[in-house]
């Protein structure tokens, strides 16, 4: 069984998704040991690093979990969430009628519909209109037409724009924008075409990077934007260099997001 693999996630069409490197922790001790797992991220020098460790609990397949940038310990990364399950049920699980991995710490699952094919569910997240300061509105080359914003100041900021051509050439001073807030940034807009596809793109500076390329976190930030029906999939577009997709299913207790897997 592999103790480390890379995968890349949310790749699709002309997307190449986000990679990921997980590895499997060989004690309690080591999985919370912030200083040694930041340095084996810096180490990897992938968008993002995985730690996983099996929970001592009934369930066979409940992990505890945390995420690391090369620079910073992660909140929240969909995409890694993913490779680790994708490690957990199609490597360690050796009783293949288990479907469904739990990380406890972080009231995370997700589920194997088929080879390589998985919904991560997600907690929905709130939402409150607010009035974007002058001083962030200044950094944008794009005007926003819409605002809203998590309750707490380490979170998320989300705007619309207005089509998909000013979310591909959106840009901003992040030194700036991170002198304001450590709030992460979502830039969206619905398609004038397809009443079931969302552009966006997701900037997050405070971990490292100005952009992150293919961003799963985002997707109930998305729902509660733009007020998706429920049960109802839509296609998620991330407009970044390399792109990513995944599907999007709005529930009323849980986000879905529903994404295939390959080798990095």
């Amino acid at each position: 069984m592999p103790k480390t693999l890379i995968r890349r996630v949310f790749s699709g069409e002309n997307q190449m998704g986000n990679l990921a490197v997980v590895e499997v922790c060989e004690s309690r001790q080591v999985f919370n040991d912030t200083l040694l797992l930041q340095q084996r991220a810096k180490t990897h020098q992938q968008p993002i690093s995985v730690f996983i460790i099996a929970d001592n609990s009934n369930s066979l397949l409940s992990y505890s979990i945390r995420w690391f940038s090369p620079t910073t310990e992660v909140t929240l990364c969909g995409h890694g969430t993913l490779a680790a399950a994708d490690l957990i049920l199609s490597s360690i699980n050796t009783d293949k009628t288990h479907t469904k991995c739990l990380f406890s710490n972080k009231d995370i699952t997700v589920k194997q519909l088929e080879h390589r094919k998985y919904i991560l569910y997600l907690p929905p997240i709130k939402l409150l209109p607010t009035t974007l300061p002058s001083a962030i509105a200044v950094l944008f080359n794009a005007e926003a037409l819409n605002v809203m914003q998590t309750k707490t100041d380490i979170g998320y900021l989300i705007v619309s724009v207005k089509n998909q051509t000013a979310v591909r050439n959106f840009d901003f001073d992040e030194r700036k924008y991170s002198d304001l807030t450590q709030r992460a940034l979502i830039v969206s807009c619905k398609s004038d075409d397809s009443s079931d596809l969302i552009y966006f793109r997701y900037f997050a500076p405070q971990y490292g990077e100005k952009e992150d390329s293919a961003t799963g976190s985002a997707a109930p930030v998305l729902a509660e934007f733009w007020r998706l029906s429920f049960d109802k999939p839509y296609r998620c577009k991330q407009l970044s260099l390399t792109g990513g997709y995944y599907q999007l299913i709005r529930g009323e207790r849980k986000i879905q997001v529903v994404s295939f897997i390959c080798d990095a």
